[in-house]
């Protein structure tokens, strides 16, 4: 019977809707422990709680850009289950994107001599970038920016013998801190949660910080995406964005872009490896030739 509902409920959609009319008559604590279940990758078998977790989702999707740009910080990122879900990935480098993100890496040094700086959005247990650190200790400065403080004390105690920044804060106010001249940022799972308005954003006003820099982003997409679809919701706060598109509109330079399907993903989910140049160096090459 249990079953039978739920699978009503899945496909009308109803399960989102009336998960989302329970919110209000909840206390907060059952509610964060949902939110902790969610991201630490716990699904719950009890209906009441799939039910509430539905809500959730459904109440984030149905928002508008900046309530969804608040619940993300404040209910999910940088709260406690912001801390689970980092701490569920430690000791868990993305071995199917590692060969192309040091490849990638490797391009733009190459290709610009002058790049010494390494910024990642979104470092979480900051496992990734140390390891590409200490592939390319050519890079003088390696920053790491999350919003959840937590994370971010412990980030610094782990890794304080190396020569790691880590900063919790938002993006954007971070990087304008930061000389971002002959300087590739990266991002790694990070982007799928920003909302269209934000990424756009993003997109927009890193070039008014630099003239020289450089985009690294490995980002999950879903590969049946019409192609005219530039935002599409994955589900569990994600979305699957059209980055190479969004990025031209913004007026980057793609230099390579490779879908490579990971392990114990859906067949139609795979991960997208971008490097970029940004709008004014693409202005300058355009210039030489």
């Amino acid at each position: 019977m249990v079953n039978a509902i739920r699978d009503f409920l899945k496909k009308t959609n109803m399960h989102g809707r009336l998960g989302a009319m329970l919110l209000p008559l909840l206390p907060e604590t059952y509610i964060s422990a949902m939110r902790v279940e969610m991201l630490s990758g716990n699904t719950r078998k009890r209906l009441f709680d799939a039910l509430i977790q539905h809500g959730i989702i459904y109440k984030y999707y149905s928002s508008s850009s900046a309530q969804q740009m608040s619940m993300s910080r404040t209910d999910f990122w940088s709260a406690e289950s912001g801390k689970a879900w980092h701490s569920q990935r430690e000791g868990k480098l993305p071995e199917k994107t590692l060969p192309s993100l040091l490849r990638n890496l490797e391009h733009f040094l190459d290709s610009n001599p002058a790049t010494t700086s390494l910024i990642e959005i979104g470092c979480g247990n900051g496992e990734l970038l140390h390891h590409l650190a200490s592939e390319f200790p050519q890079f003088s400065s390696v920053v790491g920016i999350d919003l959840n403080q937590e994370q971010t004390l412990l980030n610094r105690k782990r890794f304080q013998n190396h020569s790691i920044e880590f900063i919790c804060g938002e993006a954007i106010a971070e990087l304008q801190k930061h000389r971002l001249e002959d300087t590739v940022i990266l991002t790694h799972g990070t982007l799928e949660y920003f909302c269209p308005e934000e990424l756009n954003f993003l997109f927009s006003e890193l070039p008014k910080l630099a003239n020289k820099f450089q985009l690294l982003l490995s980002e999950p997409i879903t590969t049946s995406q019409e192609k005219d679809s530039l935002h599409v919701a994955r589900g569990y706060l994600a979305y699957s964005h059209a980055y190479s598109a969004l990025l031209e509109n913004h007026g980057y330079t793609i230099a390579s872009s490779e879908l490579i399907q990971s392990n114990g993903t859906a067949v139609e989910t795979a991960m997208n490896v971008i490097a970029a140049y940004g709008p004014q160096i693409a202005q300058k090459s355009n210039a030489t030739n």
